[in-house]
């Protein structure tokens, strides 16, 4: 089984990266890889990338958005409430 793919539900773990030129969905090996780029022992841990990896569930029950990056928008809210 690739390290990617979880033992007990045989599901391949993919990302959806919209900020990327990737393709997406992109297996999370492949975009391990090719976007966060892990061969950066050469540099000294005061530089190396450091990442939070949280699964879907905690994420949804966690995360949250009050607008307030949206302050001086000249657009209008969207029309769902806040997460």
């Amino acid at each position: 089984v690739p390290p990617e793919t979880s033992l007990e539900q045989n599901v391949t773990s993919v990302v959806y990266d919209l900020d990327s030129y990737l393709p997406f969905p992109i297996n999370s090996k492949e975009y391990i890889d090719r976007a966060l780029r892990p061969d950066t022992e050469k540099f000294s841990r005061l530089f190396r990338r450091q990442y939070r990896v949280l699964g879907a569930l905690e994420f949804l029950q966690t995360f949250s958005s009050d607008r307030s990056h949206m302050a001086n928008s000249t657009a209008p809210p969207p029309f769902y409430p806040p997460i």
